[in-house]
């Protein structure tokens, strides 16, 4: 905890000494940051320890009702999730090590949980390469910019003496 704190101040404290418009816009960020990440380990170190103390002490009296049932009901099936997924780790190591028996079905596994963890449906269309928009065939002609909105825009800067060269995009419409 200490050695990221004092890592974190390092790189912040520097940006705010920084000259010009990175320095004025990075100023107030970098010593926000670096302030906070100084008493957040002071808190780590100091406070939180004997807060944790302060509560642990309480919590070794033993208590009674319906809140101690629910809470020794809790540990007992935490515990067991615990241990089916230290014997699930176990298992899929020792099948997957350099003499596994069944690492195709590890395999698929892991692939089945990336098809589930990423569906395709989530994907905007522009990330598929998919486009309706667009005819068959485009050509470059056709696609270059050409429009009357376009042309105007060439006319005024090609009109101005102080603009020495451009270039215009077009994007698709949406």
């Amino acid at each position: 905890m200490v050695s990221v704190a004092v890592i974190l101040a390092s790189v912040f404290i520097p940006m705010a000494f920084m000259g010009g418009i990175t320095g004025r816009l990075n100023k107030q960020f970098a010593l926000t940051i670096a302030v906070s990440v100084l008493i957040s380990a002071f808190n780590a170190l100091t406070l939180s320890p004997a807060l944790s103390a302060l509560l642990l002490a309480a919590a070794v009296q033993a208590s009674k009702g319906l809140v101690a049932r629910f809470f020794a009901g809790f540990n007992r099936w935490f515990a067991r999730a615990t241990s089916g997924y230290v014997k699930t780790s176990r298992l899929l190591i020792r099948k997957v090590g350099p003499r596994g028996r069944h690492p195709g079905r590890i395999r698929s596994l892991w692939r089945g949980s990336r098809v589930a963890a990423f569906p395709r449906a989530s994907f905007p269309d522009e990330d598929r390469a998919s486009s309706s928009s667009m005819s068959s065939s485009p050509t470059l002609p056709r696609w270059s910019g050409r429009t009357p909105f376009c042309r105007k825009i060439e006319a005024i800067l090609a009109a101005t003496p102080e603009v020495s060269s451009y270039n215009t995009v077009v994007a698709f419409r949406s």
